[in-house]
């Protein structure tokens, strides 16, 4: 359980993807064209734990990011989803989740 619970704290890939995106004060719709996928594409993307390796290196590429932090976060990704441990919920969901018990 104690292993779990430090796995729980690894950066994701997701999570480096947004943060990089709001730090260049860049749009979804910016990286999604440098990246040649749909605007939706980074938008999952960013709520992900892991991706697509081959969408890697595009991805790093448009936000000027290291190859090798996206491959390390996304193993961390991957190795939490081997674990079990559920993706992240969007707020969107919780709050229908909410109307639909209350």
């Amino acid at each position: 359980m104690a292993r779990l619970s430090k796995l729980k704290k690894l950066v994701v890939v997701g999570d480096i993807i947004k943060s990089a995106r709001k730090k260049q004060n860049k749009r979804a719709d910016e990286v999604a064209k440098a990246c040649d996928v749909s605007q939706e594409c980074v938008f999952l993307w960013e709520r992900r734990t892991y991706i697509i390796d081959k969408n890697l290196p595009k991805i790093a590429k448009a936000l000027g990011i290291s190859l090798r932090r996206l491959k390390i976060a996304n193993a961390n990704g991957k190795r939490l989803h081997a674990r079990g441990v559920p993706r992240r919920v969007t707020k969107w969901k919780q709050r229908h989740d909410d109307r639909a018990i209350a």
